[in-house]
C-alpha cells in the first residue's frame, strides 16, 4: 500500500465527511454549488463503473463505495434542504464542462472500450468540476467569509502579473 495514496484518500474522504457534517449541522445548503456536487457524482459514477466487473483488492473496492455513497449523500442533502439551496446563484452551465470532457474522452483515451472511455471522461470532468463552486463563491462574496481575503489575494496576484507584463511590453490581464 502506497502511503501517499492512503494519505490522499483519507484527506479526500475527510473533506467529504466535513462537508456532509457541515450541511447536516447547519441544516442548510447555502453557499454550496449543487452543480459542482452533481458533477462530482457523475465523476465518481463514471470512474467507478467497473466496481462490479473488476476486483483489485478490498481497500479499493471499499473506497469506491465510500466515494459513491458520500457524493450521492451530498446531492441527496441538496434535495432535502432545497429551501436553503439558491438555484439563482448557481448559474454555471454545466454542459460547457460535460460536452468537452466527453469529446476529449472519445478522442484521447488509452483504449477505445466503454470502461476506459468512462474512466477518461471522469478524469477530464474532475479537473473542471469545481468551477461552478468557484464561480459561486468568488462572484457571490456574501456567501462566504473567506471571499474578501481570497479576492484580495487574487487582485494582488493579477496586479503583480500586470506589473510583470508591463515590464515585458505585453497587454495587461485586467
Amino acid at each position: 500500500m502506497n502511503i501517499f495514496r492512503l494519505a490522499g484518500d483519507m484527506l479526500h474522504l475527510l473533506a467529504i465527511i466535513v462537508l456532509l457534517v457541515m450541511i447536516l449541522k447547519t441544516r442548510s445548503y447555502a453557499g454550496i454549488s449543487g452543480k459542482s456536487q452533481l458533477l462530482f457524482v457523475i465523476v465518481y459514477v463514471t470512474r467507478y463503473s467497473d466496481i462490479f466487473t473488476t476486483y483489485i483488492n478490498m481497500y479499493i473496492t471499499v473506497m469506491k463505495i465510500l466515494y459513491l455513497l458520500a457524493s450521492l449523500s451530498i446531492v441527496l442533502l441538496m434535495v432535502i434542504f432545497r429551501k436553503s439551496y439558491n438555484r439563482k446563484l448557481d448559474t454555471f452551465r454545466i454542459e460547457f464542462l460535460l460536452i468537452p470532457a466527453a469529446i476529449l474522452a472519445l478522442l484521447f483515451n488509452y483504449d477505445f472500450i466503454t470502461l476506459e472511455i468512462l474512466w477518461t471522461f471522469s478524469i477530464y470532468l474532475e479537473a473542471v468540476a469545481i468551477l461552478p463552486q468557484l464561480l459561486n463563491s468568488c462572484c457571490k462574496p456574501h456567501l462566504c467569509g473567506i471571499n474578501k481575503r481570497a479576492r484580495t489575494l487574487v487582485k494582488y496576484r493579477l496586479s503583480d502579473t500586470n506589473k510583470s507584463i508591463r515590464r515585458s511590453g505585453m497587454r495587461e490581464v485586467v
